[in-house]
């Protein structure tokens, strides 16, 4: 086997729980030239304790400790760390099937690939394990396992997840990518710039990493909080960052139109989160964001990103339209 390392970066937050499956999951890997950084993001459980106890057990284990600062953060942190040919994330709570690293390290290594992604399996605590998700129905959406092609990068900007995947460490240093700090959904322009960058990606299905579903996560937590605006500023990351490539202006184009419909359908999905409360203010914002996007001569517009898009603006101006009208026979009557 090879000696090329793979650096895990892990970061800890609160997660006495379930800390120590994630762990265990990462040190009986088949592929063993490992590099696990545990960044301890302020950690006020036993968090710290426990991967302090598993470090005394296995030198591979790294431990950065830093005032909370939030996800991006830590991966950030964890990133300037690595010393591996291979960078690796995974979050604290979620764990990876024994040979999931080897797996898609070969994937790489056979096809020249810079990036490998791996089956997502959705673990809820009844112990029912889906893979029909979100992350899976977009990265798998076809059988063609290598992805090479705008067409196919499409796909895998849309499953998002940064998890699920080994990175050449050379893509992200040379790029300098980073995750966007103080912003929630931070995976979504981490994944949409290697999409782009990347050389090539391959798909392995049968590397499987198992994704915790929590009733007190982030992201269940969206819906009471203003959490799901963070989406706006994420997606002027994404258009950023885009902006700023040096790449041929047809393909830029692309990925603009690829990205525009991405925005369509994903803003328009956070919409659900809303609390009521703010449910105004979001839709006013959504509405302003979809006026800048022109839906024609798009051939990456979905069907269902144009409906979407007809009911938020089209169908608003005539109800707009009739209010006005009402309003002005109104007065005349």
């Amino acid at each position: 086997m090879s000696n090329k390392k793979i650096s895990v970066v892990i970061p800890v937050y609160n997660v006495e729980r379930y800390i120590g499956l994630c762990l265990d999951s990462v040190i009986n890997q088949t592929y063993k030239n490992l590099e696990i950084i545990c960044v301890n993001d302020g950690s006020t459980d036993e968090s710290l304790k426990i991967i302090e106890e598993y470090q005394e057990h296995d030198n591979r284990i790294k431990i950065i400790n830093q005032e909370n600062r939030g996800l991006s953060a830590a991966r950030n942190t964890g990133i300037k760390q690595v010393t591996g040919d291979y960078i690796a994330f995974l979050d604290s709570d979620d764990w990876v099937e024994e040979d999931f690293y080897e797996k898609l390290y070969n994937a790489c290594e056979n096809n020249n690939a810079d990036v490998s992604i791996g089956l997502t399996c959705y673990y809820y605590n009844n112990q029912n394990i889906q893979t029909d998700r979100w992350v899976n129905q977009h990265a798998f959406a076809n059988k063609n396992n290598i992805v090479e092609t705008i067409e196919d990068r499409q796909n895998i900007i849309y499953s998002c997840a940064c998890w699920n995947k080994i990175y050449k460490t050379e893509l992200i240093k040379k790029n300098n990518l980073s995750f966007p700090e103080g912003l929630n959904i931070e995976d979504v322009p981490f994944t949409f710039a290697i999409s782009i960058l990347a050389n090539k990606l391959v798909k392995v299905p049968e590397a499987k990493i198992f994704y915790r579903q929590q009733p007190d996560s982030i992201m269940q937590k969206a819906s009471s909080t203003r959490l799901p605006f963070c989406i706006f500023k994420i997606y002027e990351v994404c258009e950023n960052f885009l902006e700023s490539l040096k790449i041929n202006g047809e393909i830029k184009k692309q990925y603009k139109q690829i990205l525009e419909n991405f925005e369509i359908f994903n803003i328009y999905a956070w919409f659900g989160h809303v609390n009521k409360i703010f449910r105004k203010e979001f839709k006013t914002l959504m509405r302003n964001k979809f006026k800048q996007i022109n839906i024609k001569n798009n051939p990456y517009i979905s069907q269902k990103s144009e409906e979407i898009y007809n009911s938020v603006i089209i169908h608003n101006f005539e109800r707009k339209l009739k209010n006005i009208i009402k309003s002005i026979l109104s007065q005349t009557l």
